[in-house]
């Protein structure tokens, strides 16, 4: 899934939330709203955030392991 993709998705998924939520909270036009901002929050963070985690490799092969005695 590419950048945009990822963005836009995200920003679907949590207005769905907000809107949903408070919807029921406080009526139709509050959970426009609070989805709004919700969305707009969660597609900065993914797009900020995009790529931040595939480079991590899960064990360095080559790295030396310390042994600690208790």
């Amino acid at each position: 899934m590419d950048r945009t993709t990822n963005t836009v998705a995200n920003f679907a998924l949590n207005f769905l939330v907000g809107f949903a939520v408070v919807a029921l909270l406080r009526g139709r036009r509050a959970g426009v709203r609070a989805g709004l901002v919700a969305g707009t929050v969660g597609a900065l963070a993914s797009w900020v955030a995009y790529g931040r985690f595939e480079d991590v490799d899960e064990l360095d092969d080559d790295a030396e392991l310390v042994e600690i005695e208790l």
